[in-house]
């Protein structure tokens, strides 16, 4: 069959179908049971197709508009057509009608979806034959005797839940609508994955990785390295395995794999001065994100949004554009530098024309400058499509590592902002990589490949001191370093791996 034959086509992607097979349609109308959570329908249309006649003829139903996005494509054009979690009962519809087919052939598709509550199992523990307590995932117990108790929501099958929990070593006793075990001597660590198991409407189970660790929980201490004491912050998150502090130092952000989700990272926000600590709403299902601290937000890209949250917020709000892979934020916090390209008219070599996207933090509004005038690698593989970006130090020009048809050459721009002007640069020299990370007061420390190694400082008088294990997300304006202490982070868990 002659691919075209496809096009249009509505492909829904996600873990809870069978063998994460997509679900698609090129005609008609494909009926469908959906969980609650965010999913994406993704349209894609012939090349000779006009995609924002496209977005303009969708029509869809529901409680919420999605967002709709142009994304990256090497031949044909692609919407991701992005719906908000929902409540069980909701019904949402999806259409395409009109002439986007090959050569302008009349189309006619769509899903029609109906909510259901999301599979899953639910986990909860008692001690000594006490009340029922609910597991929250990323919680750390006692280390002590206790029973557990495994619950199917949204109909998942209690017999497959018992067999996968006997295989993970469990002695499981069935009750009337659950399966119990108990643990004598609960080890530091007890992953149970229970993902993927079948429900009565055909769906699978997701975010149903249930980790219990037992001992002491992640703690955020700040340490002053001139008189080796420590203060204990408080609780910080399982699975944080990178950090961001705001050059005030006052907050830090938290970038935590989520502890029920294989795929998927939460970002927390950590005040530095009261040890208060928030869940921002930012979550990522993929490795590829930037995250960056502006004068009061924090402010984060990945998959063609852009997510604000400052002190205050219950949630971060959500902009969309058309740039990617914004890796550069100017001096004044302000604007975030980005790229968009066009993936068509990629060469022999892997290069596609690109150019480079402006967004305003400010005021949410984009210009696109030296479009078509500078080049990016396609990768060919999950890695992002990547400039190396970096603002001048008065925030008036952008600095950019082009790549040139052989693999491994680069050339090195300067783009003025005002005038949109390139120029060729000399190649800058080359940065080698810290031994030590300065600090104030004449302080540094040594950082270490592992996420969670041994803190080492060296102090004025050049004498190194060791402060045990743990996670230095870096040093505050007073001269105290942020640290992450967790007795359990031989299991660190990053996204993708179980």
């Amino acid at each position: 069959m002659d691919r075209s034959d496809l096009l249009p086509r509505a492909t829904l992607v996600d873990q809870a179908f069978p063998g994460f097979q997509s679900q698609a349609v090129v005609a008609g109308t494909c009926r469908l049971a959906i969980h609650s959570e965010e999913l994406t329908v993704y349209l894609i249309l012939p090349p000779d197709a006009d995609p924002a006649a496209a977005e303009a003829a969708l029509q869809y139903t529901g409680e919420v508009k999605p967002e709709v996005a142009v994304m990256p494509s090497v031949s044909e054009h692609v919407l991701a057509v992005r719906f908000p979690a929902g409540s069980p009962g909701e019904r949402l519809t999806f259409r395409l009608a009109g002439p986007f087919g090959p050569e302008g052939r009349q189309a006619d598709l769509g899903f029609e979806l109906e909510r259901v509550t999301t599979p899953r199992v639910a986990m909860d523990y008692r001690y000594d034959g006490g009340e029922w307590l609910p597991f929250e995932p990323g919680s750390t117990l006692p280390a002590r005797p206790v029973e557990l108790r495994f619950r199917p929501v949204g109909g998942a099958d209690p017999g497959q839940i018992a067999d996968r929990l006997t295989a993970h070593g469990l002695a499981v006793e069935k009750q009337a609508d659950a399966l119990t075990a108990r643990l004598a001597e609960p080890p530091p660590y007890l992953a149970l994955d229970l993902n993927g198991i079948p429900a009565d409407h055909g769906l699978l189970t997701t975010r149903s990785l249930l980790e219990l660790f037992t001992g002491e929980a992640p703690r955020a201490v700040l340490l002053n390295p001139a008189t080796g004491e420590e203060q204990d912050l408080g609780a910080a998150p399982v699975h944080v395995y990178s950090t961001r502090l705001a050059p005030s130092g006052d907050w830090a952000a938290l970038v935590a794999t989520h502890p029920a989700d294989v795929t998927g990272t939460e970002v927390w926000a950590l005040n530095t001065r009261s040890g208060e600590l928030h869940r921002t709403g930012i979550a990522f299902t993929s490795l590829w994100y930037q995250l960056h601290w502006g004068p009061d937000e924090l402010v984060a890209a990945a998959q063609n949004r852009i997510y604000h949250w400052r002190a205050g917020m219950t949630r971060a709000a959500i902009a969309q554009t058309r740039g990617d892979s914004f890796t550069a934020l100017s001096p004044d916090g302000r604007f975030l530098a980005g790229i968009t390209y066009d993936m068509r008219a990629e060469d022999e070599h892997w290069l596609a024309p690109a150019g480079i996207v402006l967004h305003d933090l400010e005021g949410g509004t984009e210009r696109v400058l030296a479009e078509g005038q500078v080049r990016v690698r396609i990768p060919h593989s999950e890695a992002p499509v990547q400039l190396q970006l970096a603002f001048t130090p008065d925030g008036e020009g952008l600095l950019i590592r082009e790549p040139l048809p052989e693999f491994g050459s680069w050339r090195y721009l300067r783009l003025d902002l005002a005038s949109g002007a390139l120029e060729e640069v000399p190649e800058p020299a080359a940065e080698t990589p810290e031994e030590w990370v300065a600090g104030p007061h004449g302080f540094a420390y040594r950082p270490t490949e592992d996420i969670y190694g041994d803190v080492v400082v060296r102090g004025p008088d050049g004498r190194e001191r060791h402060y045990g294990s743990a996670h230095v997300a870096g040093w505050l304006p007073d001269g105290r370093l942020l640290l992450i202490r967790w007795e359990n982070a031989r299991w660190l868990r990053t996204p993708w791996v179980v």
